[in-house]
């Protein structure tokens, strides 16, 4: 039974997807009329697809969430046009993502030699079982406990715990991987008019739809839990520590690493490691203008 899709995708474009801004993939349909009708938009949305990085690798998956054509959704349209400076043609749509829940580690078509994948053209869909593919995959990584993420933050943070240990700053708080928290145009607006509260935080992190969580730790937080509000903004006496504070708080979110915090160094926020640190970064970071890093233990 098909109970998902493959899709291949390179590295350059693996970059694109990582990017805050987009969620989307381009998408050629070279399936029956090759030109989508609103039951097989209906189909596609909410399926599994399992991300397969050229030439050989298994990456990842998502769901899809919706699909942009472009009547109904023009700008957008040409806006992924534009980006993945692809030729506009009469079957390309683009898929709108969830989040991407990558893999461990690499895996390769090798190692689950006993499995025949299917031609994939680029940007095509294949019906395929992505979920029997994704359960041995996890098999696999759970068999050889293979986890290069961890291992690379270990080496990371072996440095880094070198450096405090010489600079005599032993005392550290280790918080978890920072959570990007991408609020919608309300809340923003309610952060930089300072009408905020610690409801309207709750409200918009759990219910809000249109609200964009990437939590790149394995655990949900409790946002009811005490939360300390911070907004990182220009100063002209300390922008300097602002911005490296800031950038590295966005390094370790964009290498899924955890953060620590030097108590005995002087730190632009208060971090509280017995409360979630919300870190509004305003106006330093171009990319994430606007946009809420989270910070516990």
């Amino acid at each position: 039974m098909d109970d998902g899709y493959l899709y291949t995708i390179t590295s350059k474009e693996i970059k694109k997807i990582n990017n805050i801004s987009f969620k989307y993939i381009p998408y050629i349909n070279e399936v029956n009329s090759c030109i989508l009708d609103s039951n097989d938009i209906k189909n596609l949305i909410n399926s599994k697809v399992l991300l397969i990085k050229k030439p050989n690798i298994f990456y990842g998956y998502t769901i899809i969430k919706n699909i942009i054509i472009k009547k109904s959704n023009e700008n957008l349209y040409n806006m992924m046009v534009k980006k993945y400076n692809i030729c506009e043609l009469y079957n390309l749509y683009f898929i709108e993502y969830d989040r991407i829940i990558k893999f461990k580690c690499n895996i390769t078509f090798k190692d689950l030699n006993e499995i025949k994948l299917p031609k994939m053209n680029e940007y095509n869909l294949v019906k395929y079982d992505c979920n029997n593919i994704i359960k041995m995959i996890n098999n696999i990584i759970d068999e050889k406990k293979i986890d290069s993420d961890e291992s690379s933050e270990s080496d990371t943070e072996s440095k880094l715990e070198s450096k405090l240990e010489n600079d005599d700053d032993t005392d550290i708080i280790i918080m978890k991987i920072p959570i990007l928290w991408i609020p919608c145009n309300k809340l923003k607006k309610n952060i930089d008019s300072s009408r905020i509260n610690r409801k309207m935080f709750i409200t918009h992190y759990t219910k809000c739809e249109l609200c964009e969580i990437n939590n790149n730790n394995r655990i949900n937080i409790d946002i009811n839990n005490n939360l300390l509000f911070k907004e990182c903004c220009i100063k002209p006496e300390s922008i300097s520590m602002i911005d490296n504070e800031i950038e590295e708080i966005i390094d370790k979110y964009q290498n899924i690493l955890t953060y620590k915090i030097s108590k005995n160094k002087y730190n632009e926020y208060e971090y509280d490691e017995n409360k979630i640190n919300l870190i509004y970064n305003k106006d330093i970071n171009e990319k994430y203008k606007g946009c809420i890093f989270i910070l516990y233990n």
